[in-house]
């Protein structure tokens, strides 16, 4: 998540955190000075802290069941087999 903020990506832990404090974010502050990482290590103990890794993983699990229930109704092929093994993988990825 570090890299993404810093790079400029908005991931969705860091949308959850700045949807959740819309208004004292060091998020924002991040975006609008450009100033290297000097927030950084607050927005990634304020992620750590808020429970917003697990709401992720909740999600994204969502996602991954959505996504193998629309490939269950392809037809039987190994590029099949290899589709549901991704969702598999990502989530189980966790580090």
């Amino acid at each position: 998540m570090g890299n993404d903020l810093l790079q400029g990506v908005m991931t969705l832990p860091a949308i959850l955190l700045v949807e959740r404090s819309p208004e004292d974010n060091p998020i924002r502050e991040l975006f609008e000075k450009r100033n290297g990482d000097g927030n950084l290590e607050e927005v990634i103990r304020l992620v750590q802290r808020s429970g917003i890794i697990e709401e992720c993983y909740a999600v994204a699990e969502g996602y991954c069941r959505k996504a193998a229930q629309c490939i269950s109704g392809f037809q039987d092929s190994p590029s099949k087999d290899s589709l549901l093994e991704l969702t598999r993988f990502v989530m189980e990825r966790r580090r």
